[in-house]
Formats: structure tokens, sequence, C-alpha cells
């Protein structure tokens, strides 16, 4: 294989009398290099289906087939273009009769080789009010919203634009500049930046917008946050377009531009009626439909830079329910399981996780109190008292992806102060545990606070390191006692600054929150 070219190897396990071997594929600049299962039996008649990226699994049992026959003539090499249309996205099927599988490309080298900050402290925070201010206070890593329907331009007038598969898709110039702004001045000052992907869409149908899907329940969708459109080839190519533009530009290295670390898709998918709202869906049309928008978010990662992340989004929820309406909501383990076994069948990649351990109450800052958050297996769920729970699934054999656990940031979780000084002392004391006890943790990266500055349409919750200015929404206003404890967590003298919040959470020494052995499942 060519080590200057795109490289690309997919390992896909063949099920039932295909063989119990695997079949891979090179995907070179302008080749695709196929390898069959040695174990298949040289008069075997086979079936070789391409799949687009767009269309349903049923379509495999209808679609021509792009070969046919036995072993002798299996083709070796197919060109990896078909006219403009990059096969990298493809899915393909090698069958005989009845048993079939499907498989993906599972890595690439990829165009830029820029240096990505991983600082050693995973001290975080978003929904940036004021940059200067929280780089004063030494933030490490910042999380930022990016609503991918604003990026666009839709009247092609812009010079900004990105092709795929032919076909040029034009880009917001004030969207992009705004965030080349927010993005380069955190890469400047060494803060490690990831996306948060979102879909806002419409209270009405909108048939000059691609990127609603079309079984979001566009007047009932509580957030008007919507699933990615990958069901039609319009809507792919719209997606696929934002996401390879971000992850190409904020990985080129240019300093007017900045860079990422990676990109996460959607938000809080337990909830999808909610935050993710592909309509009443069962469990499996949501895996289903979710596994498809992060593969093609981690190819489009992988064309742009061999580190660049994507991440699953999760909340606290691991076994309990927020309804139970199993249309509108999916437990976390269910979700984490389903998915992992959706995209494994199909040719598993590096996709990594972005949990959101809130206390069990938002309003209750005392997490340490947080009786759903058991260090069982199937607790109901995971906050910063029980993070151990996360970590031992990722860490199960089968869980892991080339012998390694899959990465965890902490994207999205705050502490709600209540009024007085007790509601500050409470809230700071509630940040420096889930401080402490985040660092117990190798596999997590990052823990990113919610937020710098209080909202006023946040449902009463008051989160920030400041309160609003009154009148305002969220502009800027008093610090509080967490701020200062923020600016001191990863210091050297950190001791002095959390001492306080020892008799608050009912502890001696910090040594006692270090991670704790699983309880037993209860016997079934």
């Amino acid at each position: 294989m060519k080590t200057s070219s795109l490289i690309v190897l997919l390992f896909v396990c063949l099920v039932s009398s295909v063989c119990a071997g695997e079949f891979k594929i090179a995907v070179e600049s302008d080749q695709l290099q196929l390898t069959p299962p040695t174990e298949i039996a040289g008069d075997q008649p086979l079936r070789l289906v391409e799949l687009l990226p767009f269309e349903p699994d049923s379509a495999v049992a209808t679609k021509p087939a792009i070969w046919e026959g036995g072993l002798e003539t299996f083709p070796r090499s197919l060109p990896r273009f078909e006219g403009d249309r990059d096969r990298l996205y493809s899915r393909w099927t090698l069958s005989n009769g009845d048993a079939f599988t499907y498989g993906h490309p599972i890595a690439a080298i990829a165009a830029h080789q820029t240096a990505i900050p991983w600082p050693e402290s995973p001290k975080g925070v978003q929904c940036v009010v004021d940059v200067d201010d929280v780089l004063g206070l030494g933030v490490k890593y910042v999380a930022q919203n990016v609503d991918i329907r604003p990026m666009f331009d839709f009247s092609k007038r812009s010079d900004l634009s990105w092709n795929v598969d032919g076909e040029s898709f034009h880009f917001n110039p004030g969207a992009v500049a705004g965030l080349d702004n927010y993005v380069s001045r955190m890469t400047a000052a060494g803060v490690n930046v990831s996306l948060i992907l979102l879909n806002y869409v419409p209270g009405r149908p909108d048939s000059a917008n691609p990127l609603i899907h079309p079984d979001t329940n566009l007047e009932a969708a509580p957030n008007h946050l919507g699933a990615f459109n990958l069901s039609d080839e319009r809507g792919y190519r719209h997606y696929r377009a934002v996401v390879e533009f971000l992850a190409d530009r904020y990985t080129s290295g240019r300093k007017e531009q900045g860079t990422i670390s990676g990109i996460i898709v959607g938000n809080e998918l337990q909830a999808h009626w909610w935050w993710y709202n592909i309509g009443d869906a069962n469990p499996d049309k949501v895996i289903n439909e979710y596994a498809r928008a992060v593969r093609v978010a981690y190819l489009a990662c992988a064309k742009a830079h061999p580190e660049l992340r994507v991440y699953v989004s999760l909340d606290q929820h691991w076994t309990a329910r927020m309804t139970e309406e199993r249309s509108k909501f999916i437990p976390g383990k269910e979700l984490m399981e389903g998915f992992h076994a959706r995209v494994r069948s199909r040719g598993d990649f590096p996709w990594h996780v972005a949990q959101h351990p809130y206390p069990q109450n938002l309003f209750n800052a005392r997490t340490w109190n947080d009786e759903q958050a058991t260090w069982s297996p199937d607790a109901p769920k995971i906050t910063f008292r029980n993070l151990e729970v996360l970590a031992d699934w990722l860490q199960l054999p089968e869980h892991l992806y080339d012998g390694k656990s899959r990465r965890v940031i902490l994207s999205e979780q705050g502490f709600h102060c209540e009024e007085g000084e007790e509601g500050e002392r409470v809230q700071a004391a509630a940040y420096a545990y889930a401080f402490y006890r985040t660092l117990q943790f190798p596999v997590i990266d990052a823990f990113i606070l919610h937020r710098h500055v209080d909202h006023a349409h946040e449902g009463g919750l008051r989160l920030g390191l400041r309160a609003n200015a009154a009148g305002t929404i969220s502009s800027p206003g008093k610090t509080r006692l967490i701020y200062d404890l923020f600016k001191h967590a990863d210091a050297a003298d950190w001791e002095t600054h959390f001492e306080f919040a020892k008799p608050i959470i009912g502890i001696q020494s910090w040594s006692e929150l270090d991670p704790r052995p699983v309880e037993p499942s209860p016997a079934k």
C-alpha cells in the first residue's frame, strides 16, 4: 500500500455460512484493494453489494450487486471513485444467499498532522461569555456549541465552500469568522477545544432546509433540536459537508483559525425526544440513526486528522429513566450497549464518550449524597459519586478498541448555587469534590463545567462561576466562591483552597474519595 495516500482498512467478521474470518479493504488514493476471507470455499457463490451511506440496510436484498461469482473471479481491486463520488463512506456486504454482513472503513491516514493540545489538568468550562475572563482563570478545556444550520449559505453567494462528491456547499462567512476567532484565541492560549454539533430545527416544515430529518416532530420537539438527517442523499451530503469542513478547517494548523480536538455528535441521546428529536421512535431506530451519524462524522474527522476524535453524548441516566415512554427515552446503559453492538457488527471504529454527570437532583449540588449513584454496574445514574461505573463499563474487554479503552470527556455538568453565602459554599464544595474525583480516573481527559455565567432562561438553575448581571440574560455579573476555587483547582496549593469543603462533604481526608470497588449486581 502507498504510505503517501489515504489508506483505510476495513475488518469485517462475516457471519453464518459465508465464513468466520475477516474481509479486508484497503482504501488508497484511487483504488479499493479487497482481500476476501481465507475461509471462503472456492466453489461458494458470492455476491458483493455496495450500500450508500443514506440507504437502509434493507436495500441489500434488492440492490444490484457490483459483482457476483466464485472466489476465483473475486475482484481484488475496485476504483475508489465512481465519477466524483468517494466510496470511502460506502458500506459493503459480502453474501452467499441469505447470509451477509455490513462493513465500513475504520481508520485513515489523514490530510493534517497538526499538534493537538491535551493539557494534563482537566479543568474546563463551557458557554464562555468573556474569553479573557476564562483565560485568566487558567482554563485548559472548552466545549463550544455549533448549530449546523447557520453555518450554511444556502444562497450559494459565499466564496467559502467545500466540495462533496463533485457538489459545492457554501458556508456563511460571518458564522465561520466567529468560530475562527473563538477557536484561534483558545488555541493560542494552549486550550483544548471540542465542538458540539447540534441541529436546531424550525417549528414547521421547511422544504428548503435539507438538514431536517423527515421523522422529527417539528411542532412538539421541546427544545427545537432534531436528529441529523442522513435519510436521503441531500441530507447526507449537507451533513458530511459541514463535518468535513469543520474537521479540515480546524486541524489545518492555521493560527488564524485554531485547532480542535474532537466533535461531539448531538446532545444527551438518552433523552432524544428533547435533544435529538426523531419523533416517537423505538430504541433500535434511534440507535441505528445515531450510529450512522457518528460513523460519517468519524470518517470525516479521520480524513482530516489522525487524532481528531468523535464522541457519543450521554447524560447522567444509566439504568434510570426520565420517562416511562420508551419512544422518548433510552437508559444510558441500553443505549451504549445497543450502539456498541450496532457499530461493531458493521465494522468498529474509535468512538469516544462525552458524558454529563450532573448531580442526581440538578437543584441540589450535594452530589456526594446521590442515592441513585451506586457503585453497581446497573446503577440508576452516573454522577461524580460513581464515575467508576462508566469507567469500568468502558474497560470491559468486549468494549475496548484496539486493546484500549475509549476516552471520556465530561463535557457538560454544573452545580446549582442556592441563595445566600451557604449556597455559594456548597456549590464550591461540590466543585472541589467533583474535581478531585475526576483526577482519580485516567480514562477521563476533561471536566468541562457548565457554565461560565448564569443564564436567565435555564429553568431557575444558577450554575455559573459568576452570576448574570441584573436585567441581562447572561452578561457577566459578580463572581462567586467557586470562581476563586476554579482558578486554583489545579494549582500546587490546591489543598489550601479546598480545605473548607471537607466538613461540608463529610470527610477528613481527600483520599476517602478515591475510587471504590464495584458492588456486585443483585441476584436475578
